[in-house]
């Protein structure tokens, strides 16, 4: 059967009865009010100044001093992102600086763009109260948002994925057309450099197409031909990137790092009486997250809508090819979980690439649910709640951010106090790390372990570190002293045999005129305090001009 280019594949007629159909104007103003909720939304969370956190900060210190090809080198910290988002967030840096709003720049027109790729991917496969409430759902859900203004490529991963769906239905409503597979045969290149899971729905789009043309008994020269070159296309570009890229980057140490981190999210097949409830753990935690939704069990809402939506679409004979592009992704994402290569499920971010099927597939099933509702209270009204729950997730969302703009209370004082520490230690004297600018070794080769968040506020809030210079050694007197900071950590043995001898030499030339410490986060865990000690110094022959050249207060940190 030949589809409509303008008819969705599964019209509300096919779904619900006359009396819940939703006429045309009402969908227009509904979508087009939920789509400018979902923008205030992404463009609220990168206006707020929310501090980035600690992996946000592993990764951004690798667009301090990199160039594009050292992007193909492995990362500090044991950091895998795909090469396309890594050159895009250094190319911001580059052109803006290194500050906050240009690292968070390119993943934000990411989740507005993936917004809105995803408004026309749920147009082409639904319309009335299941396409609105697809659309809101996205619109509002927490983690597309969360991830949509952060250093982290995941935003990039649920825009690409959207992108090869949207052009796959495409084709879909006119299987006859060759273009729309070439349109895939150039998109899919591009989503595998920008999304490292794109290959799940890359590979799910190629059986999905090779399904159908076995279905539509399609056997056409240029469709086939079109197919074979796409597989090509995709074979050879991840191969590429395997080799020059994804190798590389999966050093021993980030093996061991996914292996450890990640256990909980890879299958447990040498334990086969575990593996059920894993499944069931998984699938219904925060993989399923939209538009909220936690670990043990707190998805269950939309794992059902999911489940209920396979079920609809089994039954719709003309559209049972959608199975096969909604669940193969899966499969593959659960082979890659299998070999160790890739998480599955155990946490919303890494499976972000989904989340298009997800939400699409479920709407499905929570507007069956909805038509059940609406029977059993004998009002249309019900449908309403597709509107007035994404509103007033929306709002509630908004007002989250407003109030508590930090992850965690330790980001927010840790944050706050490089504000202050590096523009105060900055004013009239010269400010130099121990580590990182003299080269001590005060903690064995460990001090860069736990100094992510030190080094990235270093250059988002010391003037001269944010300017790319070094220190100004003959600017050192008695008004303008040297101020010799070392960054430690209650859980990383310091060696103060190592710090006496440094301070020994130091004294040759300078005289130590001041010595501070300030402690961050002490009544918490010691994994996550730290505590920064101030050395200052001055000519030995200025000492008697020496004056202390501001008295703030410390900002008082919880």
């Amino acid at each position: 059967m030949q589809h409509s280019q303008r008819q969705p594949l599964l019209p509300q007629q096919a779904l619900l009865p006359p009396n819940l159909h939703l006429d045309s104007r009402m969908q227009r103003r509904l979508l087009g009010g939920l789509l400018l909720l979902g923008v205030v939304l992404r463009l609220l969370r990168f206006a707020l100044p929310f501090p980035l956190w600690g992996d946000e900060c592993m990764l951004a210190v690798n667009f301090i001093h990199r160039s594009f090809a050292d992007m193909l080198r492995p990362l500090e910290y044991h950091q895998i992102a795909p090469l396309g988002f890594l050159w895009a967030e250094l190319a911001a840096v580059k052109l803006g600086g290194f500050h906050t709003w240009t690292l968070h720049l390119f993943p934000t027109l990411c989740s507005l763009a993936g917004l809105l790729v995803f408004a026309y991917l749920a147009s082409r496969v639904l319309d009335g109260w299941p396409l609105v409430l697809a659309t809101g759902t996205l619109a509002v859900a927490y983690y597309p948002i969360r991830h949509g203004a952060e250093v982290k490529q995941y935003a990039g991963d649920l825009l690409m994925s959207a992108l090869l769906l949207a052009l796959a239905l495409r084709w879909y409503q006119r299987p006859e057309e060759s273009r729309w597979l070439w349109f895939l045969v150039l998109a899919v290149p591009v989503a595998l450099v920008f999304s490292l899971p794109g290959v799940f729905v890359a590979g799910g789009v190629s059986l999905f197409v090779l399904f159908v043309l076995w279905q539509k008994r399609l056997g056409s020269r240029r469709l086939v031909g079109a197919w074979l070159v796409y597989n090509l296309v995709l074979v050879a570009t991840f191969g590429v990137l395997l080799v020059v890229f994804i190798q590389p980057h999966r050093t021993p140490e980030v093996a061991r790092g996914v292996a450890a981190w990640w256990r909980e999210a890879f299958p447990p097949w040498h334990e086969p009486l575990r593996l059920p409830g894993w499944l069931v753990k998984i699938h219904f935690g925060r993989m399923f997250s939209y538009p909220v939704g936690g670990k043990d069990g707190g998805s269950t809402l939309t794992t059902l809508g999911f489940l209920l939506g396979l079920a609809v679409l089994a039954r719709q004979g003309r559209t049972r090819a959608l199975l096969v592009l909604a669940l193969v992704p899966f499969a593959l994402a659960l082979v890659a979980a299998s070999m160790r290569r890739y998480p599955y499920g155990a946490s919303a971010r890494t499976m972000l690439y989904l989340a298009p099927i997800i939400i699409l597939v479920a709407a499905v099933g929570w507007a069956w649910m909805l038509q059940r509702l609406a029977g059993w209270f004998r009002t249309a009204r019900v449908m309403w709640l597709g509107v007035a729950s994404p509103v007033v997730l929306g709002a509630a969302l908004m007002l989250h951010m407003s109030m508590q703009p930090y992850k965690t209370p330790y980001d927010r004082d840790h944050d706050h106090f490089a504000r202050w520490f590096w523009t105060q230690m900055s004013y009239q004297a010269e400010v130099v790390c121990v580590e990182s600018e003299l080269g001590e070794e005060l903690f064995g080769g460990q001090w860069i372990e736990f100094a992510p968040e030190y080094r990235c506020y270093m250059h988002l809030y010391s003037p001269r570190h944010r300017r790319g210079e070094g220190p100004q050694w003959e600017a050192v007197s008695a008004r303008h002293p040297l101020r010799c900071v070392v960054l430690s950590a209650p859980h990383v043995p310091y060696d103060r045999q190592a710090l006496r001898r440094w301070l020994q030499r130091m004294q040759k030339r300078y005289a130590l005129v001041n010595y501070d410490v300030f402690p961050i986060n002490p009544h918490t865990d010691r994994f996550y305090a730290r505590r920064y000690e101030v050395y200052e110094f001055v000519p030995r022959e200025q000492v008697a001009r020496y004056r202390r050249p501001f008295e703030d207060p410390v900002p008082v940190l919880r």
